[in-house]
C-alpha cells in the first residue's frame, strides 16, 4: 500500500481543521473522542487565554444533565513531549480555580510521542494522547496513543538534595 500521509506545513493549520471538525458537531470525529461526544451539546472556543497559565489551543464545553465538562486540547505539529504536559496541566489548574466544572479533561495533539517521554496513566488523570496524520485521500485522522507514556528524566541530583537533611 502507497503511504499517502501528507505533513501539515503549520500548527495553525492544525487547529483550524481541528476547530472545524469539532464546531461542526459532525458525528464524525475521525477518531478523536472529546469525553462527552454529544455533539449537540458542545460548544469550542480557541486560544482561550487563561491569564498567567497560558493561552489554551482549544477548549471544548461540554454541557450534560445540567453539569458542565470542559475538554482542553493541545496541539503540537511535533512529537509530543514531557514539556507539552506541564503545559496542558497548568490550563488545567486554571480551570479548576474557576470552580464551575464537574470534569476536566486533557488531550494532547502531536506527530508523534517523542523517545523517551510516555506519560504515566496513574499520574495523568484524564489525560490522552492522540496522534494526528493528514491523509492525501482521507483528510485529517487521529489515533488514540496507548498512554504508556514514561517521563525518562534524571532524578539523582533531586534525590541527593532532599535526603541531605
Amino acid at each position: 500500500m502507497i503511504n499517502t500521509s501528507i505533513p501539515l506545513p503549520t500548527e495553525k493549520l492544525l487547529e483550524d481543521i481541528t476547530f472545524e471538525l469539532i464546531a461542526s458537531k459532525s458525528e464524525e470525529t475521525r477518531g478523536l473522542y472529546l469525553g462527552h461526544n454529544e455533539a449537540h451539546n458542545l460548544v469550542v472556543h480557541r486560544q482561550v487565554n487563561l491569564s498567567g497559565y497560558g493561552i489554551a489551543d482549544l477548549i471544548v464545553l461540554h454541557k450534560y444533565s445540567d453539569k458542565l465538562a470542559a475538554t482542553i486540547l493541545e496541539l503540537k505539529n511535533v512529537p509530543l513531549s514531557s514539556k507539552d504536559i506541564n503545559q496542558v496541566f497548568r490550563y488545567r489548574r486554571a480551570l479548576e480555580l474557576m470552580e464551575i466544572f464537574e470534569e476536566i479533561n486533557c488531550i494532547l495533539i502531536g506527530t508523534d510521542i517523542s523517545d523517551g517521554h510516555y506519560i504515566l496513566n496513574e499520574t495523568t488523570e484524564k489525560l490522552n494522547a492522540y496522534a494526528f496524520r493528514v491523509d492525501a485521500m482521507d483528510g485529517l485522522k487521529f489515533e488514540l496513543l496507548d498512554g504508556s507514556f514514561y517521563i525518562d528524566v534524571d532524578t539523582s541530583a533531586a534525590m541527593q538534595q532532599l535526603t541531605n537533611f
